[in-house]
């Protein structure tokens, strides 16, 4: 076989070509099902802000959750007089950080639904409050030492 620029292929070197790409396509496929939608939060860590405050109560490690586990924060507008009503936020370490009920105009926090990457924060302006995932090693923590 040969191509118009003077390169001549015989029939070996096509299958060995076919074999290599057919070969690199299911590597990838390979990779993209298996580690696609695999984040491992067991490091991480899941931070409440009110009015840009970390609230120190509603701080949870992924760490400590049951594979099926759902922490559920409820914000009361009681308590955060910032909010326009109170507010739900759903914690998993199978799904990530999301805000399950919360009043706003055009409810932006809520319908972003589950986030799942590390320092991609689910924001709720209207509440003033957001909610972010962060890796425990990369965590400044506040000591106080006597």
């Amino acid at each position: 076989m040969s191509s118009k620029f003077g390169l001549k292929f015989s029939g070996f070197d096509v299958v060995i070509g076919v074999i290599s790409v057919v070969l690199a396509l299911l590597l990838l496929l390979i990779n993209n099902i298996a580690f696609s939608n695999k984040v491992l939060l067991d490091d991480k860590v899941a931070f409440v802000y009110y009015n840009s405050i970390k609230l120190d109560e509603h701080t949870v490690y992924f760490k400590d959750l049951k594979d099926d586990e759902v922490v559920k924060i409820t914000l009361l507008k009681d308590e955060y007089p910032l909010l326009n009503d109170d507010m739900t936020i759903l914690i998993s370490k199978n799904e990530g950080i999301k805000v399950e009920e919360e009043e706003s105009p055009q409810k932006i926090c809520s319908k972003q639904g589950w986030v799942k990457r590390v320092d991609v924060p689910v924001v709720c302006l209207p509440n003033s409050v957001y909610v972010i995932i962060e890796d425990v090693n990369k965590v400044d923590f506040d000591i106080t030492l006597e």
